[in-house]
């Protein structure tokens, strides 16, 4: 099971200071890629972290950072801002134009409180990217 951990002084919830935030009442978040069954390799989403670290390369080219929304049609949104995404992990991930997950992944508890959301899984599946200036903005359906 996946967890959320608020670090120490940590913000998640956040509102839109400048254009750098696409949407309203999100969570920033630190999201690693992979599986969890293979030790967070492979295709999809190991793992979320709440953050409060905004523009900078994450500690590893395996993660990026993603504020997250959840729309009203049962859509999870994660918007990947696209300065902490190394080059790899864009061509991986990113450049297909769908975002692969190949396990299902559990939401963290808290994000599922937070947004109040029906379902807290994320099928295995494709999912199409939609690219902005400076997102990659990833709608995962809720079953």
């Amino acid at each position: 099971m996946n967890d959320i951990d608020f670090r120490s002084g940590a913000s998640p919830m956040v509102n839109p200071t400048s254009d750098l935030f696409p949407v309203l009442n999100g969570i920033r978040t630190e999201v690693r890629f992979g599986m969890s069954s293979r030790n967070c390799s492979g295709l999809g989403i190991c793992s979320v972290e709440a953050t409060s670290r905004t523009l900078s390369m994450t500690a590893s080219c395996d993660s990026a950072i993603a504020y997250l929304t959840y729309e009203s049609f049962g859509q999870l949104c994660f918007y990947f801002l696209k300065a902490t995404v190394c080059l790899k992990a864009e061509k991986k991930f990113f450049r297909r134009g769908l975002f692969v997950i190949n396990e299902t992944f559990e939401v963290p508890a808290s994000i599922v409180q937070s947004f109040d959301m029906n379902n807290q899984f994320v099928r295995k599946g494709k999912y199409p990217v939609v690219e902005t200036e400076k997102f990659w903005r990833v709608n995962f359906n809720q079953y």
